[in-house]
């Protein structure tokens, strides 16, 4: 079962196979993509969404939910919390994570999701600690 969050604009809530095609015309947005590591193509961004999902059932519920606004019953992103698998010093960890299509930028969408998903973190499930971490090819060239 999926957890959802719900906020005055937004719901937070499980993929649905209608979220997919938009979800992966926001992964092909070199706007949106400009600080990830990789450039996803079709198969990718789908195998990626598919990984989200998984992951729900392996956190009991919780991940990166996909976001709609409310009035307009749109996907807009997503955002939640991730445990990473990176190789990093301060691992494991959750870290909160957002993706937003472009047009949605600006209007402090992605706060007011984000703020739902840290209540429900630190409040709900008691989280000692959220972390949030750069993109990847941004921490590569840093020495620890």
């Amino acid at each position: 079962m999926v957890i959802i969050l719900k906020t005055p604009r937004l719901i937070l809530w499980e993929w649905r196979e209608a979220d997919w095609l938009p979800f992966y015309r926001l992964n092909s947005d070199p706007d949106v993509m400009r600080y990830s590591y990789i450039y996803f193509k079709k198969k990718q961004s789908d195998a990626f969404t598919e990984s989200i999902r998984q992951k729900f059932i392996q956190q009991q519920g919780w991940g990166l939910w996909a976001v709609e606004l409310l009035a307009q019953k749109q996907f807009i992103g997503f955002v939640g919390l991730n445990i990473p698998a990176y190789d990093l010093p301060f691992m494991p960890c959750t870290e909160i994570g957002w993706r937003l299509a472009k047009p949605f930028w600006r209007q402090g969408l992605a706060y007011e999701a984000a703020r739902s998903v840290l209540d429900f973190a630190f409040l709900q499930q008691e989280m000692p600690e959220i972390v949030s971490l750069l993109p990847l090819k941004l921490i590569v060239p840093l020495k620890i």
